[in-house]
């Protein structure tokens, strides 16, 4: 009877083992799937937003002239007895009347009074005069039943403000938002071209002014059209992935250049890989509840890892997608030679530059913490007086105060000298500098000061912002760690930024800690052994 009782405890204790193991594994195994899952959903709209931003541009700098049948060339022109023509004396057809954009059904203007015009619809003399064949005249009775379709969803009363608005509200990174400016000349201005759902309809519509007149122009978006091409951009990633109009449930999967919510479904993963480790651990019943412990371990450190992997894949393609759109597409438009206006030019360069110098420091963060983490990190310490270091240093961290728009007073007190690597120094102030800029803005200077007294070199870095909340303290040296802050706040950064500092200053023999110092703000101590 007692052996058949310790039997079944035996049996029932073998039972619970699987079916936790079995549990703990879906769950690791889903957090692997769920990680990978955002890893491609990332990369999609990245490739989406790529893919129409060239076109968004490209409308955005069309001239006003395009939206007439027949427009008047502004250059000057020759007869061939090379008798001057002035600008303005020769007409020619638009390029939208001989064909529309695949991403467009048709091209409109209407001002205030309610009349519609298109370029792909000549009146009068110069729809006698350029429609020859049939098969231009059914393309124009097509385009007229087009137009007709537009006049009844637009009201230009009532989207005139819409668009206004909307204007307001676009972000300055939105690099098609500024090609706008170089389409509008001396007498004209040019809005940004703003989406706007009606109904089922999705129209990209941008104000104007002509001679002193408000008018919209824009055009009918073939949004079936839109949607197919752009979802078989990432079939091979997201084969069962959708294209939505924007709802708050998907406001995290948004693309940038199109008022649409990328929406997809994530493969469930499965237990076979684990099913003969479950039956191997079932049968050591004298190693149960150490084999327990160390897979408890082991799993805690593994989910651990791969929601770091989730983070650290979601944070870094959100962080990079908006400069690297930024970038593809300017570089594109300079490529193409559609920039030429010198001015123009300049500020472009200016962006780019500003834009890789960003990629180029998250870069530096990720691959100086991922060797830290492994122990790769090579340390070159050397013997530096206090008041040298700093003074090879401040330079670089009044280049990264004035790019935040922030004043910075550097000062030395005591002399005194240690051992220690300065590109690691460097790093760690870098950091705590580029942190005071985002997260501590106000009139007063970041202070940064220096003491070296018996056998301790400290560095303090100050702010005089608001200071960090009191439920983040515990976790602002954890790896990509941002507070409250999600992938919607504006405030770029991956969160390794104090992780690597503290762990530089480990390494070096040193500490990084945190003080909520009187008078508000945030205080960053690094201490470190002052000793030749």
């Amino acid at each position: 009877m007692r052996h058949r009782w310790l039997w079944g405890a035996f049996g029932a204790g073998a039972l619970a083992l699987v079916a936790f193991l079995a549990w703990v594994s879906r769950d690791l195994l889903d957090a692997r799937a769920e990680a990978r899952f955002q890893t491609h959903l990332r990369l999609a709209l990245s490739r989406m937003d790529q893919r129409f931003s060239l076109d968004l541009a490209t409308e955005a700098r069309r001239p006003l002239t395009d939206y007439r049948a027949v427009r008047a060339l502004e250059e000057d022109a020759y007869t061939r007895g090379m008798q001057k023509i002035e600008p303005r004396e020769i007409l020619t057809p638009s390029p939208l009347l001989e064909g529309t954009p695949d991403y467009a059904k048709i091209h409109f203007e209407v001002a205030t009074d309610g009349v519609f015009h298109s370029p792909q619809i000549p009146t009068g003399a110069a729809r006698d005069l350029l429609v020859q064949d049939e098969r231009q005249q059914k393309r124009i009775e097509a385009n007229c039943a087009l137009l007709d379709e537009v006049a009844t969803a637009v009201d230009p009363k009532a989207m005139l403000p819409q668009v206004e608005e909307a204007e307001k509200k676009t972000k300055e990174q939105a690099p098609w938002a500024k090609a706008a400016k170089s389409a509008a000349t001396p007498t004209s201005t040019i809005g940004t071209l703003e989406p706007v759902w009606q109904g089922e309809r999705l129209f990209f519509i941008r104000r104007v002014t002509l001679e002193g007149q408000d008018a919209l122009q824009g055009f009918l978006a073939d949004w079936p059209r839109i949607r197919r091409t752009l979802l078989d951009e990432v079939r091979d990633i997201l084969p069962d992935a959708d294209l939505l109009p924007p709802a708050p449930h998907h406001s995290d999967t948004r693309l940038i250049t199109l008022p649409a919510c990328l929406v997809a479904s994530r493969p469930a993963a499965g237990l076979l890989a684990w099913t003969s480790t479950h039956a191997l651990l079932a049968t050591l019943w004298p190693v149960a509840w150490l084999a327990i412990a160390l897979v408890g371990v082991a799993l805690k450190r593994s989910i651990d890892f791969g929601e770091r992997q989730r983070r650290f894949a979601g944070l870094v393609t959100h962080e990079l997608r908006s400069p690297l759109t930024t970038f593809r597409l300017y570089s594109d438009l300079l490529a193409e030679g559609l920039v030429t206006d010198d001015e123009k030019r300049t500020t472009y360069h200016k962006t780019l530059q500003r834009e890789s110098d960003l990629m180029a420091r998250m870069v530096e963060n990720v691959i100086a913490h991922a060797r830290l983490e492994s122990g790769r990190l090579r340390l070159h310490p050397e013997a530096v007086a206090l008041e040298a270091l700093m003074g090879r240093l401040e330079p670089d961290l009044q280049r990264i105060a004035a790019k935040g728009g922030q004043p910075l007073v550097v000062e030395v007190r005591g002399s005194g000298g240690l051992t220690t690597d300065a590109d690691a120094v460097r790093q760690i102030l870098a950091n705590l500098v580029e942190n005071a800029c985002k997260y501590g803005r106000s009139e007063r200077p970041i202070e940064v000061a220096a003491d070296a007294g018996g056998d301790r070199v400290t560095i303090t870095v100050r702010d005089h912002g608001d200071g960090v909340p009191k439920d983040v303290v515990r976790r602002i040296f954890q790896p990509f760690e941002r507070g409250h802050r999600d992938e919607t706040d504006p405030t770029r950064g991956l969160g390794l930024g104090l992780a690597l500092s503290r762990g530089l200053a480990r390494d070096l023999g040193g500490t990084l800690t945190h003080e909520a110092p009187p008078g508000g703000g945030a205080l960053f101590r690094l201490s470190l052994p002052g000793r030749y």
